[in-house]
């Protein structure tokens, strides 16, 4: 079938001799049929955009893919088209320009078309903003996505990934880190990963401050606990404090031991130092595997906080009821002598009926749900400290906290593997019974 003139700027042209572009940005065209039952009623409203191809008659798609696509899943013959004569340059910048003006694109492919309009044709950041009508502070927020590694990014297809979870991952200073966090990007454990990573990154800033002002004075850094045999401590302080007030005495070494700096002299001979290795290193390991643990369950606990204050005002009052029942027997079974909180909701005094809600929510009605969620948390007693390994490293179930999770689990909470782990005593940071 040849293409024939209808009116002036819109040619008929018969879909078999319409090829989708080679180099077209988005790869996918999603699911057809409706568009495609769209056409079958209402026909075609907007016309394809397409260029002459190599073969005379022949044509390729610029704009309309998914048109082009649905119209011969309906049976169309022809389709209304504009012929534009471009260079390939103008070609793909076309598509580009038309790709990320779509409201159903991904962030990625967002990202990608923006990298491609910057480095591939010298667009500025105002430029792609008028083109595609995202603020400016978009488009550069997009273009500090399309940095990260191309093969990294395009495994992450597929993930229910948001824009600010770049902007978290902006957070970690290190480039390598934030190359190594990609790979959890869009998962139950990225924020776990992030927590653990800005918190390395802020204690290994203290360290480093107090580092240069040790050595300055003279003092030797050692990072090996177990060679502390024969060493006298001196003084330590915690990594908060400011190095210059800190008084140094007659010390001559220093180590880190967590949000820690010891600061050591030597004191024993070498008879005595070597007699004294095998416990300083049984101790070290021991005092090292509770240091991971207490770091590990502070940014556990960093994560239910954040979890708590993200819920929103619509989950807490469609939640409230089931929830804060659980909250207020697990804060009577924990606390209260002599009191059986489960008969109190099913028997209460003068009543045949059980505990009667109506009244509480009477009351509820008056407050924001989303405050009066956080109160009865914080009647849990959740905090950085509760934990479940005892003082030599070793698991002990906790059940506060795995009454905890599971209330935070009813209101969404996606618990991460190493929050699984840490809770039923499988995580490798906890120091096995008879290896110590």
């Amino acid at each position: 079938m040849t293409a024939k003139k209808k009116t002036a700027g819109i040619t008929l042209i018969g879909v078999d001799h319409i090829s989708p572009h080679p180099k077209n940005p988005r790869k996918d065209i999603g699911d057809i049929t409706e568009l495609a039952d769209s056409i079958k009623a209402s026909g075609i409203l907007q016309n394809l955009t397409v260029v002459p191809a190599e073969a005379e008659g022949e044509y390729t798609v610029l704009i309309g893919h998914r048109r082009l696509a649905a119209a011969k899943l309906a049976g169309l013959k022809e389709v209304p088209c504009t012929i534009v004569n471009l260079s390939e340059d103008g070609q793909i910048e076309v598509m580009l320009t038309e790709n990320m003006q779509r409201t159903d694109l991904t962030l990625l492919e967002q990202a990608q078309s923006f990298k491609q309009l910057a480095f591939d044709f010298g667009k500025s950041v105002e430029e792609i903003s008028k083109a595609s009508g995202f603020s400016e502070s978009t488009v550069r927020r997009r273009l500090k996505i399309a940095e990260y590694d191309a093969e990294k990014i395009s495994q992450l297809e597929g993930r229910q990934i948001k824009l600010s979870d770049f902007d978290d991952l902006e957070k970690v200073k290190n480039a390598k880190t934030r190359e190594s966090l990609l790979e959890y990007i869009g998962t139950p454990t990225f924020n776990w990963k992030l927590e653990q990573a800005k918190s390395e990154e802020a204690k290994e800033e203290k360290r480093e401050a107090w580092r240069k002002h040790l050595t300055a004075n003279g003092l030797k850094e050692f990072t090996n606990y177990s060679n502390s045999y024969g060493l006298q401590s001196v003084v330590s302080s915690d990594l908060n404090s400011d190095p210059k007030k800190l008084p140094l005495g007659d010390a001559e070494m220093f180590y880190f031991s967590w949000n820690t700096v010891m600061l050591y002299k030597t004191v024993d001979s070498a008879e005595e130092q070597k007699a004294k290795s095998k416990e300083t290193a049984k101790r070290a390991k021991m005092e090292k595997a509770v240091e991971k643990l207490e770091e590990a369950f502070k940014t556990a606990y960093m994560l239910r906080r954040k979890f708590v204050f993200a819920v929103s005002e619509i989950r807490a009052k469609n939640r409230y009821k089931e929830v804060f029942k659980a909250i207020i027997l697990s804060c009577f079974e924990g606390y209260a002598y002599d009191f059986e909180a489960e008969d109190f909701f099913e028997n209460p005094p003068d009543s045949e009926q059980g505990y009667d809600f109506s009244d509480v929510e009477k009351d509820f009605e008056k407050h924001e749900y989303r405050s009066l969620w956080r109160t009865a948390y914080a009647c849990l007693g959740d905090g950085d400290r509760l934990d479940c390994f005892s003082w030599d490293g070793e698991y002990e179930r906790n059940e506060q906290l795995e009454e905890i999770y599971d209330i935070l689990k009813s209101m969404g909470y996606v618990i991460s593997d190493e929050e699984k782990k840490l809770l039923d005593g499988t995580s490798e940071l906890y120091i096995k019974e008879g290896s110590k």
